[in-house]
């Protein structure tokens, strides 16, 4: 607590991040007053993490992604060795593990093997907001396959993401609404409004915003654990926003829009409004 005062006094004094300060000053502050042993004066920084450990992190992420963290942290050098793995990688399963990478950072080398991934996929076990336990991912992975599919940027995507949107029910998980909505608005094309009108006209997918106070006790769930008014006004509001973003034809995305704009909760109007804002529509 004391290093982290020290520093937020450093950033402050001379107008900076906090990432930008003298760090080898504040070491020999903190040994001055006995929080750090003299050797570390001494030591060397982690990082840039050598190349050589950058090669062979790009070697074993095509193993379920071992060393992924390695390879993000020096993507600027990592990105062409990656690209070659991706072109020489002879087993499927490594091959498509590249690809997904080199998608989900707005690379679209990999287009084709991804696309061939999720049609011969169906939908998986997804994720939702639950009342405690919430660990691990939130994401399945055919949810991370269709938002990597989208970050290509590639129209010609739409009707295989489309075909997957039409096996939602309302009773499927948070997780892949958001994978289809992430997906549609990377792309951004107004060919892909009809599937997010379709999954906005399921049975009971709109109608979850709090304009006014009397809505909101009317809602109010009970359980002081729920998480059905998450899943639900977030799958709402995400579908929306990326239906608005992808031309909005019958302005259903803004329609809902402007009215979670005006929802009692603060997070979703905030939301709501900073996207309306971000396209020029006056409020």
């Amino acid at each position: 607590g004391y290093a982290a005062g020290v520093a937020a006094a450093m950033a402050a004094a001379n107008d900076c991040p906090v990432r930008a300060i003298d760090v080898r000053a504040l070491q020999e502050h903190l040994v001055s007053v006995g929080n750090l042993p003299e050797k570390v004066l001494n030591q060397g920084d982690s990082f840039p993490i050598p190349e050589d450990q950058v090669r062979a992190a790009v070697i074993s992420v095509g193993d379920q992604f071992k060393g992924l963290e390695t390879v993000l942290c020096r993507w600027d050098i990592a990105h062409p060795w990656v690209v070659e793995a991706y072109r020489n990688e002879t087993d499927a399963d490594r091959r498509l593990h590249y690809a997904h990478l080199l998608a989900v950072q707005d690379d679209p080398i990999g287009y084709e093997t991804l696309a061939a991934a999720i049609q011969a996929g169906e939908w998986d076990a997804g994720w939702r907001y639950t009342g405690m336990g919430q660990f691990g991912m939130s994401m399945s992975r055919m949810d991370s396959l269709l938002v990597g599919l989208g970050k290509t940027g590639r129209p010609e995507a739409i009707p295989i993401i489309a075909q997957k949107a039409g096996k939602l029910e309302p009773d499927h998980e948070f997780s892949h609404f958001r994978a289809i909505a992430m997906a549609c608005e990377a792309i951004k094309d107004v060919r892909a409004a009809e599937c997010l009108e379709s999954l906005l006209q399921l049975p009971g997918v709109q109608g979850h915003s709090y304009p006014n106070l009397q809505a909101a006790l009317a809602n109010n769930p009970t359980s002081s654990t729920d998480t059905s008014t998450r899943n639900n006004s977030l799958r709402e509001i995400v579908l929306a926003r990326a239906l608005f973003r992808c031309g909005d034809p019958q302005k259903l995305g803004l329609e809902i829009l402007e009215e979670y704009a005006r929802d009692m909760r603060g997070y979703y109007a905030r939301h709501a409004q900073a996207v309306l804002q971000e396209a020029g529509v006056d409020q």
